[in-house]
């Protein structure tokens, strides 16, 4: 078996930070004002407490959507797994996730704050790649050509995913074998000491 090849890309903290800074100027710059955020999670959770604390909006809830399996495979379809029940009459919503891929998960989402009686809802995401069938109302960065993000709060999981399937093909190889295997065949580089300690969650 061969393993398949696609390009990823990690972020790191910072540049969490950074992006999610971008993105709240672009929201204030609109004029935008936001009663109450929602994070969709998991991905979603982080950029909007950023959000929250850039922006100054302190009523903060989240909402679960499942569609990604295991890394870069994606579920049937995306599905609304623990929903929300308050009442938004009369509030602005920001819906925030970390990126739009299909877009499902946003779309799923936005459906069901709409069904809540908010006066408005904007969709805002770190990062909207081109290939997604949605676009957000405000983001920080947009990807042209497909690849696989990997956040921080994804990477134990991502590269955990990536690392089973090249001993799956490849068979038992020492650490510094799996780091040259993950630049060869996803484009990421990971450094021996947390290749060392995903290898120590498998």
């Amino acid at each position: 078996m061969v393993v398949d090849n696609f390009k990823c890309r990690y972020y790191s903290w910072d540049e969490i930070w950074e992006l999610s800074r971008i993105l709240s100027k672009k929201i204030r710059n609109s004029n935008f004002m936001a009663d109450i955020i929602v994070g969709i999670a998991r991905g979603g959770l982080i950029p909007a407490v950023n959000l929250s604390d850039f922006l100054g909006i302190k009523d903060l809830i989240s909402i679960k959507i499942e569609h990604w399996g295991i890394t870069a495979t994606k579920s049937k379809k995306a599905e609304l797994r623990y929903p929300i029940n308050i009442n938004l009459k009369g509030k602005n919503v920001l819906l925030v996730d970390d990126l739009t891929d299909t877009g499902d998960s946003v779309l799923i989402a936005l459906e069901h704050l709409r069904e809540l009686n908010p006066r408005d809802v904007k969709t805002a995401t770190l990062m909207h790649k081109s290939t997604s069938d949605f676009e957000p109302d405000f983001y920080a960065e947009k990807i042209e050509r497909w690849i696989w993000v990997i956040f921080p709060w994804n990477f134990n999981e991502d590269v955990g995913n990536l690392i089973k399937r090249i001993l799956k093909d490849k068979g038992n190889l020492k650490p510094m074998e799996i780091r040259e295997e993950l630049k060869k065949n996803f484009d990421l580089d990971v450094d021996l000491k947390d290749v060392e300690e995903v290898l120590s969650y498998l």
